[in-house]
């Protein structure tokens, strides 16, 4: 998923004085709009892995590694990956009908290998004993409506509130040695 980032007409005006107020060299602010970039992107990462988990009930822990991104371009462009997560890793439970997993999630014919120590979950494709398919839970479609629903909406403000501060801090830090 790549999604852009713009600061809005009014914010940069409100940047620009605040360049203007501080003093900053071209070079402090260069700095501080890349540490700006970085704390951002981190941010977006933990919102979305925090409402995922909420959402889908899966661990934080096991979200972690599947949301991947990539750092904010100077045109303000991100990338955002959100591998499914197997369901070997949501302590999958073979009933009758198939395998229940954390999460709600029910695989009806599905069936748990308990001959290797991490216990895949896999499902006959067809009605013969081959091929099986290995059993994954996509969160791209919950993922995707939180980041355009809850989380790109504040990121505009969210990087400005960044760029202030790290300006501020770098401004101030020069200002004590």
């Amino acid at each position: 998923m790549q999604v852009n980032i713009i600061i809005e007409k009014s914010r940069q005006s409100e940047f620009n004085a605040l360049v203007e107020d501080l003093l900053a060299s071209p070079k402090e602010v260069q700095k501080s709009i890349i540490s700006a970039r970085r704390k951002a992107a981190k941010w977006v990462r933990t919102q979305i892995v925090r409402s995922l988990s909420k959402e889908t009930q899966i661990p934080t822990s096991l979200l972690r590694n599947r949301v991947v991104l990539s750092r904010i371009s100077i045109k303000g462009e991100m990338f955002i990956g959100l591998n499914p997560v197997s369901v070997s890793r949501l302590q999958p439970k073979q009933t009758k009908a198939g395998v229940k997993a954390k999460g709600g999630l029910t695989v009806k014919g599905a069936f748990i290998v308990d001959a290797l120590d991490y216990k895949p979950v896999f499902k006959r494709v067809s009605d013969r004993a081959y091929p099986v398919e290995y059993q994954r839970r996509d969160i791209e479609k919950e993922g995707q409506r939180i980041i355009e629903g809850e989380i790109l909406p504040k990121l505009s403000d969210k990087l400005y509130d960044l760029l202030e501060h790290e300006l501020k801090w770098r401004i101030l830090y020069k200002q004590k040695k």
